[in-house]
């Protein structure tokens, strides 16, 4: 499969993104941000995604001599052609990843409402995959450093059962009853 992932920045690939949104009804659409709070922080750049292996990028900030600037192209500021191409998004279908953040982050910095327009966030996805999600891997993960959980799983000798001091307790297996 040819990977295309675009660096929006030049007149013309600022056209190609926009076609690329207007041809597509689902699309993956990401920020990047100075900051986690959505009512201080600035949006430095934004991408799009609309088909496997294709994607878009568009800075919109860029450092220079330790600082943020605004991005310009073709003397157009990227907030302005960011602002009108994030208002095309508006009716699509559109995927996120944890979607709260960039939907109050879009709003807040571009005026534009995209919340309606979430057909599905990823991150809440995780979740309802695997109920426990995060916090569960880390206790598998804790659990499995452990000596004496080796010992269980048949990764080695449990601590007590090298000291000599007994054998580690059998694994507890949770009963559900037959329907």
């Amino acid at each position: 499969m040819n990977k295309s992932y675009v660096l929006v920045n030049t007149k013309e690939l600022v056209q190609e993104m926009a076609r690329h949104i207007l041809e597509n009804d689902l699309i993956a659409f990401d920020t990047e941000t100075t900051s986690l709070n959505p009512r201080k922080g600035e949006i430095i750049g934004w991408s799009v995604s609309a088909q496997i292996g294709k994607g878009y990028y568009l800075p919109t900030k860029l450092f220079e001599n330790n600082e943020l600037i605004d991005h310009i192209i073709d003397s157009t500021s990227t907030y302005f052609i960011s602002q009108k191409m994030i208002s095309m998004l508006v009716g699509k279908k559109l995927i996120m990843h944890n979607a709260s953040f960039d939907c109050r982050f879009t709003k807040n910095y571009y005026e534009v409402s995209l919340l309606e327009d979430l057909w599905v966030d990823t991150a809440l996805l995780v979740h309802t995959v695997q109920e426990e999600g995060a916090e569960r891997r880390r206790r598998r993960a804790s659990l499995s450093d452990r000596p004496d959980a080796r010992a269980r799983t048949g990764g080695g000798c449990s601590r007590t059962a090298r000291e000599g001091s007994g054998s580690a307790s059998p694994i507890r297996r949770r009963e559900f009853p037959k329907a």
